[in-house]
């Protein structure tokens, strides 16, 4: 359902049923001109053209007045729309939105510190959508101690061909048109996907060689704060959360974990200490482990991971799902090497089926043989029909056990 008429602004016309507008900032300064601008012209950040020392003229435009917009977003709001660009929203008697993950001293000023929404760098840890900022340093001879020129060896010195501001100015508009009229968007992909391949200097004068390549001592100790922090936080909550008291004192309960009991720790672990987030903490000890293993998944399994870390179930860093499948081997081979019947494939494949089951919700039950991917292979029947009057036994068996 359409809720709003939406136009990217191209040219000086605007559609009277537009109700939100989307142009860059050199689009609006063209209308309110009411003077031509080549779409290949947005392209260029106006922040980093070349440009007059005294602001863009604004003018009254009976077309576009100043209570034209009711609201103004404007995007990456701490560069561009100060000094000379200004006058274009200051035309506007409007309420400014700006949007920026980098604000600076310009943009609180601007704004006059009106902050009305912010998610902080740690929140977005917390949440998965950045990772922490440590530092892994890596020096070679030349960053140590620098490269030098030998005497007599050819280098090519510049030439002063500055034509000046204005002429370089006018050729670089005439040049942006001329190649607007040949260039789509693919072509202008293609050509500034070999400028980035190109754009670089290879030094083979200076062969360098590495030094040292090793993560900084402040991340070091960062990540061991990080674990120690996360560590006392599930030591001092073992008595009120269900899940973390069956891990630490209640082992024999091991098999009655399930996926809201995980999630219990999880949402409380998130309201408490966000900066604890498990897929962080996960890193910090990778960090500490010197894992080089498989990233979890999940923050669910990334958890179930770290509290069998901390509770030294695992000496070392290990996903759930190796965990799992590491029992389930050592399950399968015992059960064949003593007098029981061995599995025949078909009961194996239900088996693997359980294994990957747990890995990812950590505890079974009939119910979900009635669910995906159980189902599409005949349910909670058919594997009645494999294992017979065993498989309620077998089921809570392979609850304690794979999560051993």
């Amino acid at each position: 359902m359409k809720l709003y008429n939406v136009q990217r602004l191209k040219s000086s016309f605007v559609a009277k049923d537009s109700q939100v507008c989307i142009c860059t900032i050199q689009r609006l300064y063209s209308i309110l001109k009411d003077t031509p601008l080549d779409e290949a012209a947005e392209e260029i950040n106006p922040a980093e053209m070349k440009q007059p020392k005294t602001p863009m003229p604004v003018v009254y435009n009976e077309k576009v007045p100043p209570e034209f917009f009711d609201f103004i977003f404007i995007d990456e709001c701490h560069r561009s729309i100060y000094n000379l660009w200004q006058q274009v929203i200051d035309y506007f008697d409007a309420s400014l939105i700006g949007l920026t993950a980098t604000p600076d001293n310009r943009t609180c000023g601007f704004f006059k510190k009106n902050v009305v929404s912010d998610y902080s760098h740690e929140k977005a840890v917390a949440d998965g959508v950045n990772v922490g900022n440590e530092i892994y340093v890596i020096e070679t001879e030349i960053t140590q101690q620098g490269a030098q020129i030998n005497a007599q060896q050819q280098v090519e010195p510049p030439i002063d061909t500055n034509p000046g501001d204005d002429k370089r100015q006018q050729a670089q508009q005439q040049l942006v048109s001329e190649a607007a009229k040949v260039l789509n968007g693919e072509l202008v992909e293609l050509i500034d996907t070999i400028r980035r391949d190109k754009e670089q200097t290879i030094d083979h004068d200076n062969l360098d060689s590495l030094v040292r390549a090793e993560w900084d001592k402040d991340a070091a100790n960062n990540a061991q704060a990080l674990t120690d922090e996360f560590a006392d936080y599930l030591k001092s909550n073992q008595d009120n959360i269900a899940a973390l008291t069956i891990f630490f004192s209640q082992p024999y309960r091991r098999r009655e974990l399930s996926f809201d009991l995980i999630r219990q720790v999880l949402d409380k672990l998130k309201s408490d200490k966000p900066k604890l987030a498990p897929l962080r903490v996960w890193q910090a000890y990778r960090q500490l482990d010197d894992y080089k293993g498989a990233q979890s998944i999940s923050e669910l399994t990334a958890l179930v991971a770290l509290i069998r870390r901390v509770c030294d179930m695992d000496a070392k860093l290990s996903t759930f799902d190796d965990t799992v499948r590491r029992n389930f081997q050592n399950w399968v081979m015992k059960h064949h090497s003593g007098g029981s019947e061995k599995f025949n494939e078909e009961q194996m494949d239900w088996l693997r089926m359980i294994r990957d089951h747990v890995a990812n919700s950590f505890h079974i039950e009939r119910e979900d043989l009635e669910m995906s991917p159980f189902d599409g292979q005949g349910g909670l029947g058919k594997m009645y029909q494999l294992f017979g009057a065993k498989m309620d036994t077998l089921l809570d068996e392979l609850n304690e056990v794979l999560v051993a």
